[in-house]
């Protein structure tokens, strides 16, 4: 599924990969939906710089 056509606002999904008993699974981490472009760049940016600390934050 292309969740970016389901919506109509920008949004940022973290998507991770889960071992299954017989196939690898894509399950959706995290996800947040914005009001506009320049408030996903704001955060793709945000998250970027603190890129250091996700393994705590997991």
């Amino acid at each position: 599924m292309d969740y970016r056509r389901s919506i109509s606002l920008p949004a940022i999904f973290l998507a991770g990969v889960d071992l299954g008993p017989i196939i690898p699974l894509t399950r959706v981490l995290w996800s947040i939906v914005l009001a506009d472009y320049h408030a996903s760049n704001w955060m793709l940016f945000w998250l970027y710089e603190r890129i250091a600390r996700w393994p705590d934050w997991g």
